[in-house]
């Protein structure tokens, strides 16, 4: 076992002392602390441009030069805009966590280990990958579905020999070799090649599995744990535990569901392990676990599973847990976030959070089961899902779409007497109704106002077949809530809200809409986001961050030139790299989060305010938006196609809702010309008022 100093020892307590004073009960999301690190203030052109300096002064081939230069120029950009995505942490509980495993794991090779930075991704997945740079990503996901520290170990043991036997770089020339048909690949049909570029990169991962064992068997944790990864990344698509589910966790006296919406046998938890990889980048694990094996060897005994500390690694995959929560609602996967707030519950204990959280799982699904196209994509096919959260997949297969809001506003009836002073449950509650009354045509008198005391098969029958009649009986004897709903009837015969244009021909396509009685005054932008990418049948697509970044500048300069046109004062949410700071790199982070939520949704809905930090900047600017622009040349061998797409999109900061829109897709060549055209139809739209009655 490996002996820490004292002092070292009172370091690592007190640099995670944090960890314990969290209120799970009322969670608030982790953001970064601490000064922001140099590679997210790095500037990513003039650091491609002394790389390939070094390249053009390299005697490497011509060819060599240009593909290396071409590889650190998007892997310059790509990384840089992915740090400064929002969905990075640094200097917080979990990345100074990771980064003392890194020390225990290269505590005899300082150097190596000075060369290497680690960042924590809001992600569920089950991942983590490293850059050619030494940049280490772990995913959230990771710390909630590992079984130890062990593992985690290892895993960076894995990605740190990514890093050291210059994998990505190796990685990107290989398969610019492949694509082109160069040496031995020259003589290789489509399939043969294509069977190259999975070898090559499952040979990759064997790799870094050797060297990864190698640096962690010099460390002080328990070999045996290895195997337990493969495992972990086996069983990655599933939650980090099961709890048994069935319709009567809804159910209450009359109102209970019929009996087929129950699945009376589910399926075994089984993965294949030796799935067939030859066209997979990762090998599968049966081979991966029979390597590991042989590496471990004799060498399976001793060691720790935990060498920073068990109640560490507790309390972080704690936190991970009910951060994994928030992720799920943000990317609407709402089915996945009801089921894991069940987890959560079993695991550890009810609280506000899990409360608040769990209404709003509901309420996008309901939102979600009435949006045409929108159901199938937010819950996956109950034959996919293995074990017992099987039955809980099956059940909501079998809703219908009244029956989902039925459930939703009499779940969050119940939240909302539970937390009367909630205005979320209050405005929750109010969109269900109408979405009940409106959109499925309810009436408020068909609910039942008490419970049945009879017991004739006749009327059994029929309560089977409509229980969800008897959904608000405690809740109807609250005048006010059947006041409420039946104020939603007058709303079926209202106008659409929003004035509407659209052009379609062949070559083109316009979509704009903007919501009535509503004067954009002041608007905060995020910076325009452009994108140029070149397709082609002899090589890999590119994306031409040089171009992108000069077209960029100058849709900032147009956005602000046709925003003075219309009198509307614009202020731009984000900074250029070299000027964040941890704040504002925070409340950033916060706008994104808040954007994502909406445009992922791409309805109205009542949003759970959860970052609170966004109202002390901007407060002045009602409306949010985004722009971007996308331009796509096709290069065959006879005749280049193009095509350019433009999208702007507002919605109320303090409401959620979206205010404007404008989409426009074009089988034309983007010129500047057309995009200053596109903007300056936006502004005017946003500043025209458009009453009730205008078509």
């Amino acid at each position: 076992m490996i002996r820490l100093s004292l002092t070292c020892l009172l370091v690592i307590m007190l640099s995670l002392h944090s960890v314990g004073q969290i209120d799970f009960n009322t969670y608030m999301p982790i953001v970064c602390k601490g000064k922001i690190p140099a590679d997210l203030t790095a500037n990513a052109k003039l650091n491609y441009e002394r790389k390939a300096i070094k390249i053009e002064d390299s005697e490497k081939g011509k060819r060599r030069q240009k593909d290396e230069k071409e590889f650190y120029l998007q892997n310059n950009f790509s990384i840089q805009d992915f740090l400064v995505s929002g969905q990075v942490l640094y200097n917080d509980t979990f990345t100074r966590y990771i980064e003392k495993i890194a020390d225990v794991l290269l505590k005899d090779n300082p150097k190596l280990r000075a060369k290497l930075r680690f960042y924590m991704v809001k992600s569920p997945e089950v991942n983590a990958f490293a850059t050619q740079e030494g940049i280490v990503f772990v995913n959230i996901g990771l710390i909630s579905s590992a079984k130890s520290e062990a593992q985690i170990a290892y895993v960076l043991a894995h990605e740190i020999s990514h890093f050291t036997e210059g994998h990505v770089l190796q990685g990107f020339l290989e398969t610019r070799r492949i694509v082109r048909g160069e040496g031995y690949y020259r003589y290789q049909d489509y399939y043969s090649r294509l069977r190259s570029f999975f070898r090559y990169s499952r040979d990759s991962e064997y790799e870094a599995d050797e060297k990864g064992w190698e640096i962690y068997s010099k460390s002080p944790y328990y070999k045996g744990a290895v195997d337990g990864v493969f495992d972990m990344l086996l069983y990655a698509h599933v939650h980090y535990d099961s709890v048994p589910f069935d319709p009567t966790h809804f159910a209450e006296k009359d109102y209970h569901f019929p009996a087929n919406y129950t699945l009376e046998k589910v399926e075994p938890l089984f993965v294949k392990e030796n799935r067939e990889d030859n066209f997979s980048t990762h090998p599968n694990a049966k081979d991966r676990k029979k390597r590991a094996y042989e590496m471990v060897g004799k060498d399976s005994i001793g060691g720790d599973m935990y060498v920073i500390s068990k109640s560490t690694f507790d309390n972080l995959q704690k936190i991970a847990r009910y951060e994994m929560l928030r992720y799920y609602i943000s990317n609407t996967n709402f089915a996945d976030a009801y089921y894991h707030a069940l987890l959560l519950e079993q695991t550890y204990s009810k609280g506000e959070y899990i409360d608040f959280m769990k209404g709003m799982a509901m309420y996008g699904l309901a939102k979600h089961y009435n949006t045409r196209g929108k159901r199938r994509n937010i819950i996956l096919p109950y034959e996919e899902v293995q074990s017992l959260p099987q039955r809980y997949y099956y059940f909501l297969h079998q809703l219908s779409n009244k029956e989902m809001t039925v459930l939703a506003l009499r779940e969050n009836a119940k939240l909302h007497k539970k937390y009367p002073n909630s205005s979320f449950f209050k405005k929750v509650q109010s969109d269900l109704m109408r979405l009940l009354i409106v959109e499925n045509k309810s009436r408020p008198e068909e609910f039942f106002s008490r419970w049945n005391a009879e017991q004739d098969s006749a009327l059994r029958a029929m309560q089977i077949k409509q229980y969800y009649r008897y959904a608000f009986v405690e809740e109807i004897q609250d005048p006010q809530f059947y006041q409420q709903l039946q104020s939603f009837e007058t709303y079926r015969n209202k106008k659409d809200r929003f004035y509407q244009k659209s052009k379609f021909s062949r070559k083109a396509s316009l979509e704009l809409g903007k919501l009535k009685g509503v004067e954009v005054a002041e608007l905060s932008l995020f910076q325009p986001a452009f994108q140029q990418v070149t397709e082609s049948l002899t090589d890999m697509p590119k994306v031409d961050y040089l171009a992108a970044l000069e077209e960029t500048n100058y849709l900032n300069s147009e956005i602000k030139s046709s925003a003075i046109k219309q009198n509307i004062n614009i202020q731009f949410v984000e900074k250029k790299p070299e000027d964040y700071t941890t704040q504002s790199y925070n409340l950033y982070s916060d706008y994104v989060n808040w954007f994502m939520e909406r445009t992922n949704n791409n309805m109205k809905m009542v949003y759970l305010d959860m970052n609170a930090s966004l109202d002390s900047i901007n407060s002045e600017e009602e409306y949010i938006g985004v722009v971007e622009v996308q331009s796509i040349v096709r290069n065959f061998v006879i005749k280049k196609y193009y095509a350019w797409e433009y999208t702007f999109l507002v919605f109320n900061k303090e409401t959620g809702e979206m205010v404007f829109y404008q989409s426009q897709e074009n089988l034309k060549k983007y010129t500047r010309k057309k995009a200053k055209k596109a903007l300056d139809m936006s502004f005017k739209t946003l500043k025209t008022t458009f009453e009730e009655d205008d078509e």
